[in-house]
């Protein structure tokens, strides 16, 4: 079968965000930015911090081979792309939008390959 952390990666992380992404989208169409990014990183912190915290504590997490060599670089390139934008250019031009979905999209592409080769 496919891996969980493909299935996790993948369809769990889209399913998740679709509230956020159309709360988001309404939100673009008032050009409230502030909350679109207050949106982001509350999600991130919430994510990476709350939920992973509570895992955590409640039973030892061991992070695959897989994981630690490909998905980290992902995420540390996406986060730092993010908190550049977000700390200095203090924009997102349609140039850093492109970016960030090549990026997904790549992403997307990568797990499929690794999905279809297991």
């Amino acid at each position: 079968g496919v891996p969980e952390a493909i299935i996790g990666l993948g369809l769990v992380a889209i399913g998740t965000s679709l509230p956020e992404l159309i709360a988001s989208l309404a939100a673009l169409r008032q050009q409230r930015v502030d909350f679109i990014v207050g949106n982001i990183i509350g999600s991130l912190l919430l994510n990476s911090l709350v939920v992973l915290g509570i895992g955590a504590v409640l039973v030892d997490l061991t992070i695959s081979r897989e994981l630690a060599q490909i998905d980290r670089w992902v995420m540390l390139i996406a986060g730092l792309l993010f908190a550049v934008a977000v700390a200095h250019l203090r924009r997102f031009s349609r140039t850093l939008g492109v970016a960030f979905l090549l990026i997904y999209a790549l992403y997307c592409a990568n797990l499929l390959t690794r999905a279809m080769l297991t």
